[in-house]
């Protein structure tokens, strides 16, 4: 059997008001505002921890490649716009083949593609607790002359690596300068832009060639 209800109308009130409704916009517009800047940094700390370890590994994978095949390998940074670039080659030879600080490209073969890192700078990284104080010499980002420095053509683009590099001979011992092998070798790296306290450092040890990430 079919019923009819009668209409009812809405409650006197139930509607929001102008009021109630900019009110309502204003905090959400708060929240937003306090929520993107978080997410930047959640953003900004992926992309470190990313970067950090990308290193270590390419860092450990030349490492075992000199002493696989008995020869130097070079990986090399430098700054590319807001990103950082890594390449890495190896002697051909197995011996440093010359005496100049450059190697001649006939002298090399590259043994891992250019990597690329978005927002991500190399810097020196203030001493704090939580990781091994670096050597004074052994900072990378403090160098301005290369132990070697190197030229590749990786993705039809040359790109020269003639300030940042580490180089690992055929057991392993790392070195950034000519001079004497340091205890620590430092890659700091810090946010493009952004806060310093947020940081990723690689660290090599000069004589075992061992790599460890630090984050904060």
């Amino acid at each position: 059997m079919r019923h009819n209800y009668p209409f009812r109308h809405p409650l006197p009130g139930a509607a929001f008001s102008l009021v109630e409704l900019l009110v309502v916009a204003a905090i959400i517009g708060i929240l937003t505002a306090l929520a993107v800047p978080a997410l930047n940094s959640i953003g900004t700390a992926r992309g470190l921890t990313k970067a950090g370890g990308d290193i270590s590994s390419i860092l450990e994978q030349g490492r075992t490649y000199a002493m696989a095949n008995n020869t130097y390998v070079w990986v090399g940074f430098q700054t590319d716009g807001d990103a950082l670039v890594s390449g890495v080659v190896a002697s051909k030879t197995g011996r440093l083949t010359h005496s100049e600080a450059s190697l001649a490209a006939a002298d090399i073969v590259e043994i891992s593609p250019l990597r690329r890192w978005g927002g991500v700078a190399l810097e020196v990284i203030p001493s704090l607790t939580g990781r091994p104080a670096s050597d004074p010499d052994g900072q990378l980002a403090s160098l301005s002359t290369p132990i070697r420095s190197f030229s590749t053509a990786s993705g039809g683009k040359a790109r020269n690596f003639d300030r940042y590099v580490v180089q690992f001979d055929k057991v392993g011992t790392a070195r950034i300068s000519v001079g004497n092998a340091v205890r620590v070798i430092e890659i700091g790296l810090l946010p493009k832009f952004g806060s310093s306290q947020n940081y990723a450092a690689v660290q090599i040890g000069g004589l075992t060639g061992a790599v460890k990430l630090y984050r904060p």
